[in-house]
């Protein structure tokens, strides 16, 4: 539940403001022996109050959704392609040759950075989000330390398996409770309308990939 009172530190104050307001008045009440009238003013500002302070969380609740679907469009949108591409960390990363790639490698590990420190409830599975948003991006800084520390680049097969773990997060802002289930119901659905063999193993796309990295 403590998760439920994130608010921003300008509502904190306010309800600390109206709290103590509250209790002098009360105080007040009690010395001067007029009840009635005090309290129905009391409860008046105080329901009005509680209306603005409900009115700025439900705002903040749709933003932090909101803001949470478009750091997710920016991983699926880019995740694929960086790891598919990513021989250019070998290469000359820095270089204006490669300042799309390199641009992709930064917005993903921003967005990744976002959702592991400011994910939070009212956004479904905000605490399992953060704990596999860290886990990716530690995982591709990672990759790119090996690369252009090391000169050497995560195989086809690891890199790849990467991006099941992203496609976890999606389940995830969806509601899931568990993605990998929902993952398979999917892929279950999907088998009726395929007009070839289901590949268990890895894509041929990737599989090609594979092979020109051992020419």
């Amino acid at each position: 539940m403590k998760a439920s009172w994130k608010f921003a530190k300008g509502t904190y104050l306010t309800l600390f403001v109206v709290g103590m307001t509250g209790m002098a008045v009360l105080l007040f009440a009690y010395h001067q022996k007029h009840y009635s009238e005090i309290l129905t003013g009391v409860i008046g500002g105080t329901t009005i109050i509680l209306g603005m302070v409900t009115a700025e969380w439900l705002r903040d609740s749709r933003e932090q959704v909101e803001r949470t679907k478009k750091l997710i469009d920016i991983i699926l949108s880019n995740f694929k392609q960086l790891l598919y591409n990513a021989e250019f960390l070998l290469d000359e990363p820095y270089s204006e040759k490669y300042s799309v790639e390199y641009g992709r490698l930064i917005n993903i590990r921003t967005a990744l950075m976002t959702l592991g420190t400011t994910t939070k409830w009212p956004q479904p599975n905000a605490r399992k989000i953060r704990e596999i948003a860290r886990e990716i991006d530690t995982q591709i800084f990672a990759l790119y330390a090996d690369a252009v520390e090391s000169g050497y680049l995560w195989s086809v097969e690891k890199r790849y398996q990467l991006i099941s773990e992203a496609d976890k997060i999606l389940g995830l802002v969806l509601g899931n409770k568990n993605p990998e289930s929902n993952l398979a119901h999917f892929i279950n659905q999907v088998e009726k309308y395929r007009e070839t063999p289901v590949n268990t193993g890895i894509p041929k796309v990737w599989a090609k990939k594979l092979i020109e990295g051992k020419d």
